[in-house]
């Protein structure tokens, strides 16, 4: 009789990664870059694969990186760099960078505006009650670009957020 074993997605997520370049021995255990190195490697490279890799990274072992990946998000031209980090913005529940995730559901590429929204929907879930209430009109926010948006991902992302934020009035 053949066992199933279930290996969590992680797994490969992390196994993916090529650990001898992302991973450094230090007295024999394996240890994590520093974020500066991994930030610098985040915004160079050009593979979506492995800035998603990175991202990972950062996530799992620099939780306090929601500032630098928002300096990253507003200085970057490159497009991928972008809304890769304004995903992470969301998925770190960044707070702080509401304003410039606002911001960007105006932006010119349907990427950036579907992962801002997507993004303030995720931070909205967690955010507590004062911030919250500091930015009130943040459906409307939404309901605005989802009555402009002609990209279906944009779309689809926004309803997602509007749903998150509960907006009886979408």
């Amino acid at each position: 009789m053949r066992a199933t074993v279930l290996i969590p997605l992680a797994f490969f997520v992390v196994s993916a990664l090529h650990l001898p370049e992302t991973y450094s021995a230090s007295n024999g255990k394996s240890k994590v870059e520093s974020l500066k190195t991994l930030l610098a490697k985040f915004e160079s490279t050009e593979s979506l694969e492995k800035k998603e890799n990175l991202l990972y990274l950062i996530e799992q072992n620099y939780p306090e990186a929601g500032g630098d990946l928002l300096q990253i998000a507003k200085r970057t031209s490159d497009i991928n760099t972008k809304y890769k980090a304004i995903f992470e913005l969301g998925q770190m529940k960044y707070s702080e960078a509401t304003p410039f995730l606002i911001e960007s559901l105006s932006d010119s590429q349907p990427q950036v505006r579907a992962n801002a929204a997507r993004a303030l929907g995720d931070t909205w879930k967690d955010g507590n009650e004062a911030w919250r209430n500091s930015y009130p009109n943040l459906s409307s926010e939404l309901i605005s670009l989802l009555n402009r948006e002609i990209d279906g991902g944009t779309i689809e992302q926004t309803s997602l957020a509007l749903s998150d934020l509960k907006a009886k009035e979408a």
